[in-house]
């Protein structure tokens, strides 16, 4: 029952968070940054004949072409034979000040759907939701740089998981967004979230671009 509870605090936060106080985007251009997740010397998991920090190389790659225009600026995070020093990723979107951040992550899975799942870092479901207030002056610890953005981060990923559970094409399921503590995204002061998928075949990445690149844009959309 008092996992049901947290559940629905969750949900209900996320809904009720009104985009007028601080949630939409702003500025001339908006700069989202995908963080396809391993490097040169992080192969992540196999697929296939392949690795995964290729194919969410590739996955990114696809992305911002599809979602890029005068309005939009999307950012890698690396670049094919790149080795990221630790939280270097993290401090590239926190220096841009970025709109919006995705940490993106692939698996081999024998399903033919597409499992698709969405997280949210978060320790405590209760207390990480208080009230707290940040000013310029006040050096926020690593660990609890999230805590600025938290609700952006909810909002953003349930509007994100909204749009990709009502997507025409059903050749994915839908998976949260799930609050947990989710390593890639902490030191992240910007809101963001994670997503995980789960792919037969390495060339089915392509099925995935345009639903999540749409889900990107009603994002913007709706917020802006």
């Amino acid at each position: 029952m008092k996992q049901i509870l947290l559940s629905i605090l969750f949900f209900k936060i996320a809904l009720s968070f009104n985009p007028a106080h601080g949630s939409q985007f702003s500025g001339d251009q908006i700069i989202i940054v995908l963080d396809p997740t391993g490097d040169a010397q992080h192969t992540g998991r196999i697929i296939e004949d392949s690795f995964e920090r290729s194919i969410t190389l590739k996955l990114a790659e696809l992305i911002k072409k599809d979602l890029e225009n005068e309005n939009i600026k999307v950012r890698l995070t690396r670049f094919a034979g790149e080795t990221l020093e630790p939280y270097q990723n993290i401090s590239f979107a926190n220096r841009l000040n970025a709109d919006l951040f995705i940490n993106l992550n692939l698996f081999q899975d024998s399903k033919q759907i597409n499992e698709i799942y969405i997280y949210n870092l978060m320790y405590n479901k209760v207390s990480d939701l208080w009230p707290k207030k940040f000013d310029d002056l006040f050096i926020c610890p690593l660990e609890d740089a999230y805590l600025t953005s938290i609700n952006k981060s909810i909002q953003y990923s349930t509007l994100f998981a909204q749009y990709l559970s009502s997507f025409p094409t059903k050749s994915f399921t839908i998976f949260g967004p799930y609050a947990i503590p989710f390593k890639p995204l902490v030191g992240l002061k910007q809101p963001g979230f994670a997503i995980e998928i789960g792919i037969n075949e390495k060339d089915n990445i392509t099925n995935l671009v345009q639903p999540i690149s749409n889900a990107i844009k009603h994002l913007i959309q709706k917020l802006s």
